[in-house]
This record gives C-alpha cells, sequence and structure tokens, in this order.
C-alpha cells in the first residue's frame, strides 16, 4: 500500500459499525465499556456511541449497577 493509499484510509473509528460491536458481545455476557475497549480498535467515544445505538436498537441492555458504571449485556 502506498503513502498515497494509505492517506484514503478511513480511521478505525469510521470502519467499525454496531453489527461489528454486537459480534464481539457473547449472549448474557456482561461487559464494562473497558472490557470492550480491549476487544475492539477503536476510540472509547466512539464505542459509547456505538453501544447506545445498540442499546436504542433493543439488541442490548444496560445496567447501572453503581454510579458510573454500566454494564452492558
Amino acid at each position: 500500500m502506498s503513502d498515497k493509499d494509505f492517506e484514503k484510509q478511513p480511521p478505525d473509528d469510521e470502519i467499525l459499525t454496531r453489527d461489528d460491536v454486537y459480534q464481539e458481545m457473547e449472549p448474557f455476557e456482561p461487559y464494562t465499556l473497558n472490557d470492550l475497549l480491549q476487544r475492539v480498535s477503536v476510540s472509547k467515544g466512539r464505542l459509547w456511541s456505538l453501544l447506545r445505538s445498540l442499546h436504542q436498537a433493543r439488541k442490548i441492555r444496560k445496567d447501572e449497577s453503581e454510579p458510573n458504571k454500566r454494564i452492558w449485556v
């Protein structure tokens, strides 16, 4: 890949979709944001956005067991 081709590649944040994140999750297994950050190459803000989108689509649920701690299932 030439430097010119490399410059045309979108950052990982733009490539990763909510379905990619969903595929990384095992059914009924709880995940924190940091757990998922270790599995996918994406910024924390982008992952947060993708998780919210999955939650709104009712593909995952969010548990707030403690203040400032969310678990995604």
